[in-house]
């Protein structure tokens, strides 16, 4: 009951790990090229993160953002969203059984030294 209430904890650690990176990874937004003004009023194309920086708006509630936004890779936007969205819903499942394994486990270890043994 000892190393599976280890293992409990390990997995814990990884669902969580994994639900922080992913919702990071939303507010922050995908990585692509997108055009920045210049000084000399012609368009420059850079590549970092677009979404990062907006103030009081967010991506993910505005779709004409997604496609005017970023150039290329195309749809990346669509994939980003879908792909760390799919994640983070994963790890939340993960981490909601994890707890269930884990008082499992608690309760076989700090229970299971009352039970009457019969020889």
């Amino acid at each position: 009951m000892l190393v599976s209430t280890m293992a409990g904890c390990l997995a814990f650690l990884g669902a969580f790990v994994c639900f922080i990176t992913s919702g990071v990874a939303l507010k922050d937004g995908p990585f692509c090229m997108f055009d920045v003004p210049s000084s000399n009023e012609t368009q420059a194309s850079k590549y970092g993160y677009p979404f990062k920086d907006l103030n009081n708006r967010n991506y993910l509630y505005d779709r004409f953002l997604w496609d005017s936004v970023c150039i290329e890779p195309p749809r990346a936007v669509i994939w980003h969203v879908i792909f760390f969205s799919a994640l983070l819903s994963v790890s939340v499942i993960q981490i909601l059984l994890v707890l269930a394994q884990l008082i499992n486990s608690f309760l076989g270890l700090f229970c299971g030294f009352f039970e009457k043994r019969e020889i």
